[in-house]
């Protein structure tokens, strides 16, 4: 821009800005950026004194791209110090902070001359900015002579991972410090930056926390994250505590500690276990907690794991009729688990008085309640063996679908009979379990197995044209493909079954026998793999399906094309994609790259999985262009197998979506970095914060940060205390 022309531009701007209209002054504002050299900066503090937040709110985000820098921060600098001018501060925290890194040293610089009120606001912007000089200073404002600063610095440390793991380490240091002197007010912010930093304190600097009334709610939460018996001991005592609300707290801190370690009892619980005796003021809390009617529901399901804990067998009903309870079911079935297979006969009783869906929710509890595999190698079945049995009897298919699911992990030889006479079932629902679970349960009961297949072939044989007969050539396909994935060798007899029920029985006896030469795969005959590529032409959508996954395992790939190209089903295309990738992935890449950019997401997605299942050379390229999709969930799919892939160039493409137009696709890009050990793309991860206008995507991203500080451990408990 010629001289004459900036000087004409820097008059319209001022003459705008004068305007009584906020939406002229702020259309004015947007033409700064236009504007270079000294002429901009004195322009920008006036739109930052501007009374219209929306005119400020344009001038801080006009800031960052104002060239040159050094007198736009110099002058933003000093708003810092204008008292009075409320609306002109903040802005010029908010402005500093978009500049970003090269805002810190003057404002390192000016603590040495602002007032507190301004050096409260200086402290603002470093906490805004990841920069380890920006922490260096924060320490020391630690120790400031204004209270408020001291307290600001401790709240603004809290975020010192995202400038690295030096960084953090430096700000853990100095807030333990702080937590153990001087005023409450600076202690408590210093507690919970350090919760925010995921820090650990080891047991000489947490004991005298615990101690203190004041800070030891803060103080709980640090023991949950420490492995030292005495700290879970003093959890587990806080429960007994006279105020409810910390009582509350230190339940659900150490609930929260029982699900980090998957219900496991490590000795350091175990010690906390100790305290939690049966009778004891902390059980009767628990118990009084978990059975309440007026309770939170964070309470309750914190009290419902906890009873686990203690082990009193009369808890157990409370935590069954809890299991109807969406918010509280997670929670009651780890406190189940954790009495294990004493839970199961009170746990039963409880649930056959109690409403449908807690009855569901028990019956579906009682494998992991049982000891491994005690029913399905042939021994005693277990407790609630016979309440399962009973439900296949329900008129509730949700219930005699869950009650199959469930035989399928526990179930003996005499449930193999049962499970058959259900896979032809009218319920859709019912008929799919019963197939479901006789897969699982024949290889482990062979010889009932094998019944069901002589049945089969009895059937497919004789002259008899019956429903029943029917099922019994459906019930030994399902049994046959089951013996054939175990390695069984299959004779000529059962092809001949399977062949005679795809071509002339039902929808089920055809689904089952196309299972059948799913299993037998490369070995199916000739005459059969032409029947099973005619079926792909079947009424039945479920025998379509079944049809192209027996078609994948036979490696059959020209029918699958020919279907591909037909269908204008989205659903079946994209379960097409899939096989023709298992069953020909060379040439499943080439028809998958063609629809990578489909209209369609279903089809896109099932392109973006067969691109990468393929192996080719050039995948991570070729699933760069699924990131441009236009849905979202087609992108978060091609990203996601970008990441899985692990090299360097796939990441490269998962970086440039932080710059994506789609909020939520910045926002996956960010969560998936967070995976991945610190590097290179920090730099590209604190760019993105500093431009991120987007509050869930910086959230996202300051997380990857601080994930990424702690060595991807987030705050793990593997870690020295400090």
């Amino acid at each position: 821009m010629t001289e004459g022309a900036s000087a004409n531009l820097f008059r319209e701007i001022e003459s705008a800005l004068d305007s009584p209209e906020p939406e002229v002054r702020r259309l004015a504002v947007q033409k700064l950026r236009e504007l270079s050299g000294q002429a901009a900066p004195p322009l920008l503090v006036r739109a930052l004194a501007d009374d219209d937040w929306r005119v400020r709110k344009e001038a801080s985000e006009a800031a960052a791209q104002l060239v040159p820098r050094g007198p736009v921060v110099e002058l933003l600098v000093g708003a810092l110090a204008e008292a009075g001018a409320i609306g002109l501060r903040n802005s010029a925290v908010e402005a500093l902070v978009g500049i970003g890194s090269e805002a810190v040293p003057p404002v390192i610089e000016s603590f040495a001359w602002l007032d507190a009120d301004g050096r409260k606001l200086a402290t603002e912007v470093l906490a805004g900015i990841p920069d380890e000089r920006g922490v260096d200073q924060l320490v020391q404002l630690l120790k400031d002579e204004d209270t408020n600063v001291r307290a600001t610095a401790a709240e603004s440390l809290a975020v010192a991972a995202l400038a690295g793991e030096t960084a953090r380490t430096k700000a853990t240091q100095a807030l333990v410090a702080a937590a153990h002197e001087g005023e409450l007010f600076v202690r408590l912010a210093a507690l919970e930056g350090l919760t925010r930093l995921e820090a650990e304190l080891d047991w000489p600097s947490l004991q005298p926390l615990l101690a203190d009334a004041v800070t030891r709610r803060h103080a709980l939460a640090f023991a949950a994250r420490s492995d030292n018996p005495e700290a879970l001991e003093a959890l587990a005592r806080a429960i007994g505590d006279a105020s409810p609300t910390l009582a509350s707290e230190a339940a659900e801190a150490l609930t929260r500690r029982l699900e980090e370690e998957d219900g496991v009892v490590s000795p350091a619980l175990r010690r906390a276990a100790e305290v939690l005796t049966i009778g004891g003021p902390q059980h009767l809390r628990l118990r009084a907690v978990a059975s309440g009617e007026q309770v939170s529901p964070r309470a309750k399901s914190a009290a419902l794991a906890l009873l686990g804990l203690v082990g009193d067998p009369q808890d157990v009903a409370i935590l069954s009729l809890a299991l109807g309870d969406e918010g509280l079911l997670e929670r009651a079935e780890l406190g189940l688990r954790l009495f294990g297979e004493q839970a199961i006969e009170p746990m039963i009783v409880a649930a056959r008085e109690a409403p449908s869906d807690v009855r569901a929710a028990a019956l579906s509890m009682v494998p992991a309640l049982s000891p491994a595999n005690t029913g399905s190698s042939g021994g005693t079945p277990v407790a609630g063996t016979a309440d399962l049995r009973g439900a296949l009897r329900d008129s509730n298919p949700d219930l005699r679908a869950l009650a199959l699911k469930m035989l399928a992990q526990i179930g003996t030889p005499d449930d193999i009979p049962t499970v058959a006479a259900l896979v032809s079932d009218p319920s859709a629902q019912v008929a799919a379990a019963a197939a479901s679970a006789l897969l699982d349960l024949a290889p482990l009961h062979r010889e009932a197995a094998r019944r069901l297949i002589e049945l089969g072939m009895q059937a497919m044989t004789s002259a008899e044209e019956s429903a029943s007969a029917d099922h019994r050539a459906t019930a030994g396909c399902w049994a046959a493909a089951a013996l054939i994935r175990a390695g069984e060798h299959a004779d000529e007899t059962v092809r001949a079954m399977a062949l005679t029920s795809l071509v002339h029985g039902s929808s089920a006896a055809r689904r089952a026998a196309l299972e059948t030469f799913a299993a037998l795969g490369h070995d199916t005959p000739d005459e059969a793999r032409a029947a099973v590529a005619f079926a792909l032409a079947d009424e039945e959508r479920e025998v379509v399906i079944g049809a192209v996954r027996a078609l994948a395992a036979m490696g059959h790939a020209e029918p699958l094309v020919s279907f591909l190209a037909s269908t204008d089903d989205s659903f079946l295309a994209a379960a097409t994609l899939s096989a023709l990738a298992d069953a020909d992935p060379e040439r499943g890449y080439r028809e998958a790259l063609t629809r990578l950019s489909s209209a369609d997401p279903a089809v896109a997605t099932a392109a973006v999985a067969a691109v990468a299942r393929a192996g080719e050379e050039y995948r991570a390229e070729a699933l760069s262009l699924a990131a441009l999709h236009p849905d979202d969930g087609v992108v978060k799919a091609a990203l996601t197998e970008l990441a899985q892939s692990g090299g360097a160039d796939a990441w490269v493409y998962v970086e440039r979506t932080l710059d994506h137009d789609n909020w939520k696709v910045r926002r996956f890009a960010a969560e998936l970095l967070a995976t991945r050990a610190p590097g290179s793309d920090d730099a590209k991860l604190r760019q993105r914060l500093e431009h991120e206008r987007d509050p869930l995507v910086k959230e996202a991203i300051t997380r990857a940060l601080t994930y990424r500080a702690v060595g991807g451990t987030g705050g793990g408990r593997d870690r020295e205390g400090t």
